[in-house]
C-alpha cells in the first residue's frame, strides 16, 4: 500500500508539472497561430507534421523539447496541432454560413435540425425543389466537408510510440506502420543535449572539463559521457529485450558475480505484438508472466473500410 501510495504521489507530480509547464508556454501558441496562416496551409500534404514541427520549435524557442520536458512538449504540439484543425473547421463553418444562410445553417456539427425550408411559401413546387436541394445537394456536401475534416483531424494526430533510436516520442502519423515500414522515429538528432552528471560530480573536474552526455535523447537516470570509466560500459545482460540501454550503468569495475544491466527502469519482452497484423513490439516488462503480448498502440490499428476514406 506504501508503495502503491508513493507511486500514486509521483504520478500526480508528474501531471501537476505538466500542466505548469503547459502554462508557461500558451503565450507561445497564440503567436504561432498568427505567424502560420489558414489560407495555403496544405493539411493533407505528405510532410505536413515535419513542417509544422519545425515552424512550432523555431517560432517558440523557449518550448524547445529537452531531456526534461520532451513528454509536456509532446502534449503541447499535439495541442497545436488540434488547435490548427479547429482554426480550418471555424474557417470553413463561417464561410459555409454565408453561402447557407438561407437553409437555416448554424454549425457544422449540429446541423441534423437545419430546416427542410426556412422561406415562407404555399407554393407546393417551391417548396419541394426547396427540400430536393437539400437533401441531394446540402446534407451530403455538409457530410462530405465533416469527413474531410476527421480525415484531416486523423492525418494530425501523432503516433506516440517511442522513437527506435531514442526515447523521444514518435512524430509520425499515427499507426504510419499500417501503411508503410518507416519505423518509429522522432525526428531529433536522438543524442541527448545535457552534461555528463558524472564528471560534474567529480571533484577532479571543473565544469569546463565537463563532457557532453553521449547517451539518447530522453534517456532515464543519469547522464554519461561513456569516455572517462565512470561507469562499466559492456553490454547489458538484457540487451535482447526492450527499451535497452545496451551498456552496463554499474559502476566501472563492478564485481563478475553481478550481471550487467544498465540504467533503463524496465526492459520489455519485445515479442511481436499478439493482434493480427500489427507490427509493434511488446512492452510488458519482460520478468513479468504474461501469455498476451501487448504493444504501445491502444487504438485500432486497421485501416477505415468506407470506401475513399483513406485513414
Amino acid at each position: 500500500e506504501h508503495i502503491c501510495s508513493q507511486s500514486n504521489e509521483q504520478s500526480n507530480a508528474v501531471v501537476i508539472e505538466q500542466i505548469d509547464q503547459l502554462k508557461q508556454w500558451k503565450e507561445g501558441f497564440e503567436k504561432i497561430l498568427d505567424n502560420i496562416p489558414n489560407g495555403g496551409l496544405n493539411l493533407i500534404h505528405n510532410n505536413i507534421l515535419k513542417f509544422l514541427y519545425k515552424e512550432f520549435e523555431r517560432q517558440i524557442p523557449k518550448c524547445k523539447r529537452s531531456h526534461s520536458t520532451h513528454r509536456q512538449w509532446f502534449i503541447a504540439f499535439q495541442l497545436f496541432l488540434k488547435l490548427i484543425c479547429l482554426r480550418r473547421e471555424l474557417v470553413l463553418e463561417k464561410w459555409i454560413a454565408n453561402e447557407l444562410n438561407g437553409f437555416g445553417f448554424q454549425t457544422l456539427r449540429g446541423n441534423n435540425n437545419m430546416q427542410e425550408q426556412k422561406i415562407d411559401t404555399t407554393d407546393k413546387r417551391t417548396k419541394r425543389s426547396q427540400n430536393e436541394v437539400m437533401t441531394k445537394f446540402i446534407k451530403p456536401f455538409i457530410n462530405t466537408v465533416l469527413n474531410q475534416l476527421q480525415a484531416t483531424e486523423t492525418l494530425l494526430m501523432m503516433c506516440g510510440a517511442k522513437c527506435k533510436n531514442c526515447y523521444f516520442l514518435c512524430l509520425l502519423q499515427q499507426s504510419h506502420q499500417q501503411s508503410s515500414e518507416v519505423e518509429h522515429n522522432c525526428l531529433g538528432s536522438h543524442q541527448c543535449d545535457q552534461v555528463c552528471s558524472r564528471c560534474q560530480q567529480s571533484e577532479a573536474e571543473t565544469k569546463e572539463n565537463s563532457l557532453p552526455c553521449k547517451l539518447q535523447s530522453g534517456h532515464e537516470t543519469l547522464h554519461d559521457c561513456r569516455e572517462k570509466n565512470h561507469t562499466c560500459g559492456k553490454d547489458c545482460s538484457l540487451k535482447q529485450y526492450g527499451n535497452c540501454d545496451d551498456k552496463c550503468g554499474l559502476e566501472f569495475g563492478h564485481s563478475d558475480e553481478i550481471d550487467c544491466i544498465c540504467n533503463s527502469l524496465i526492459h520489455y519482452c519485445n515479442a511481436n505484438c499478439s493482434l493480427s497484423g500489427c507490427p509493434n513490439k511488446c512492452e510488458i516488462n519482460y520478468s513479468k508472466e504474461h501469455t498476451r503480448h501487448e504493444c504501445y498502440e491502444k487504438r485500432c490499428t486497421k485501416c477505415c473500410e468506407i470506401p475513399k476514406c483513406g485513414t
